[in-house]
């Protein structure tokens, strides 16, 4: 299994051990070298502006980019279920139902203030406003931090909300949340219509079904900075949200035709449609090729980027593109969802298929098969 990145590496997180390469726009996907041991593998990856976290197999929490005011990797001996990371700390659910806090270097577990017993998360997301966790019992939790001048504390407040919840996703703004029948939730501030429940008004901390998805089982969720997008278990893609970059996959008023790529990243001659800027409701996007069969089995989101993983192992990604997140190996933006190149994968001959990906801030990692598709 090989690691890559692309993006942003002002901090270095992308180039943790190597002088390789130190460039901070990295437009097409490098190696990111982890000093991984035999047989060691990758599990989670979570990502913010300047740090970008592992979790592996052998209880190794990994953390590249600005750290405790230095550009350095370091790590810390933890099983980890789940990862959230924002521009001040990383958050660790562990199998022991316990969060550790890493920040400024140290890791350690939280302490939890006015209860009466811990409160065990499986899972846990963050964004810049909110912090969702997921308990035991599978109901969600909003998980808030208070300081005192020795230590800080951490309480839990449950949601009003009746359902189960296998996953949740942060954005600046916003949660997302899959409950565990395929219904997608949400709340925060709707400012660009990410919330998804065809308003730009403030949805209280009451998560609220996002109607025009029922019918449909959706099976993974992701939210952007100010975007949203959904997987159903047919493989369709939807999104919603802002569109300023492209993000959506949608056409972008802000790209002049001229500025618009096709699937085989070259310019479109072809008519566009109207363009979105604010999509309040979620919209069905195409993948290239689906009239051929092509589906998604995954999908996440960046700041203002979106990648998609499809059923036979390729990556797609759409939107700002100002640091080469998209992997293309140019600055361009792209306003509907592009096939990275296998060359833009790998410096080599070789064929990559893509297992996993993870995006957040102006980074994209994938997780890859250097065997490729024999």
């Amino acid at each position: 299994m090989a690691i890559l990145g692309c993006g942003y590496n002002g901090f270095f997180q992308l180039s943790p051990n190597s002088a390789k390469f130190s460039e901070w726009k990295v437009k097409e996907f490098k190696s990111i070298q982890l000093d991984l041991k035999p047989q060691e593998k990758i599990l989670q990856c979570a990502l913010s502006w300047s740090q970008i976290a592992f979790s592996t197999d052998q209880n190794r929490v990994i953390i590249c980019g600005f750290n405790n005011s230095q550009l350095t990797m370091a790590e810390c001996q933890v099983s980890a279920l789940s990862l959230a990371i924002d521009s001040f700390q990383l958050l660790i659910a562990t199998k022991e139902q316990d969060i550790h806090q890493w920040k400024k270097n140290v890791c350690q577990q939280v302490i939890w203030k006015d209860v009466t017993e811990k409160c065990k998360i499986t899972q846990i997301q963050a964004g810049e406003m909110n912090c969702v966790g997921i308990k035991e019992d599978g109901f969600p939790v909003e998980i808030n931090q208070s300081q005192t001048d020795e230590d800080v504390f951490f309480a839990c407040r449950p949601f009003p909300c009746k359902t189960k919840i296998k996953s949740v996703a942060c954005g600046v703004e916003h949660v997302l949340m899959l409950s565990e029948f395929g219904s997608v939730l949400s709340y925060g501030i709707g400012s660009r219509g990410q919330t998804g429940l065809g308003t730009t008004e403030r949805i209280q901390n009451a998560p609220q079904v996002i109607d025009a998805l029922e019918g449909v089982k959706m099976i993974g969720i992701a939210a952007g900075n100010w975007h949203s997008a959904a997987i159903s278990d047919f493989g369709d893609i939807y999104t919603w949200g802002w569109n300023e970059s492209g993000q959506l996959g949608l056409p972008c008023p802000n790209f002049p035709d001229a500025c618009s790529v096709s699937a085989n990243n070259k310019p479109s001659d072809i008519e566009r449609r109207d363009s979105v800027l604010i999509q309040a409701l979620p919209h069905l996007v195409f993948l290239p090729g689906e009239e051929k069969g092509a589906i998604a089995i995954k999908v996440a989101c960046g700041a203002r980027h979106t990648a998609i993983l499809s059923g036979d192992h390729h990556l797609l990604t759409c939107g700002w593109n100002a640091y080469g997140q998209l992997g293309h190996g140019d600055l361009v933006s792209r306003d509907c969802l592009t096939y990275v190149k296998q060359s833009c994968l790998s410096s080599c001959e070789d064929c990559i298929k893509v297992l996993d990906v993870f995006c957040g801030g102006w980074n994209t990692v994938v997780l890859t098969d250097i065997s490729g598709f024999s």
